[in-house]
């Protein structure tokens, strides 16, 4: 179940992210930095939804089916209104990894994009170590659009690739 957050959640989203961080850390520097601790995660929750109402990005949270367990985030965010064109992100609780969670998650937010708001473009991007990532990207219908040499800074400042995984409204329409 994807939902926008909510205030009030961001002791929650601060302790999945805590308990998560060694597999985080490399992937989501920006969000490790930002959530230090409970009061930062409210903090987090409060900006997200002020970019939600500014159409700058739009974050969900991802709970079981039953709608009681948080288990991770995913977001339409770097939205580039001209173009329109949408960056996605995903995370899950390790305890979920693996069951198919974030590929349910990931074709919603995609419909979302292109059936609401419109977007022409999404891309996905990845370290060449998150081989999972990628290939959950491609079985969603992405395609690998190459490595961008030293693209993204890691949480200890180094300079990593990324790989660029795209999906034009084309693509998506005529899949369906």
């Amino acid at each position: 179940m994807l939902r926008p957050y909510q205030e009030g959640e961001g002791a929650m989203v601060y302790q999945l992210v805590a308990s998560n961080r060694d597999r985080l850390i490399d992937h989501f520097p920006k969000t490790i930095t930002q959530l230090t601790d409970e009061a930062r995660g409210e903090l987090f929750i409060k900006n997200k939804l002020a970019e939600w109402h500014a159409q700058k990005g739009y974050v969900f949270g991802m709970w079981e089916a039953s709608g009681q367990q948080y288990i991770g985030q995913i977001s339409a965010k770097n939205i580039d209104w001209e173009i329109p064109r949408a960056e996605l992100s995903y995370y899950i609780d390790q305890a979920y990894e693996g069951k198919g969670f974030v590929k349910e998650a990931l074709l919603l937010l995609i419909k979302f994009c292109f059936d609401h708001l419109h977007t022409q473009k999404l891309f996905i991007r990845t370290t060449p170590t998150n081989t999972r990532s990628g290939k959950l990207a491609e079985s969603c219908g992405f395609r690998n659009e190459g490595i961008i040499r030293k693209d993204f800074l890691t949480y200890d400042k180094t300079l990593s690739d990324v790989v660029y995984y795209g999906m034009t409204a084309e693509d998506y329409h005529s899949s369906l």
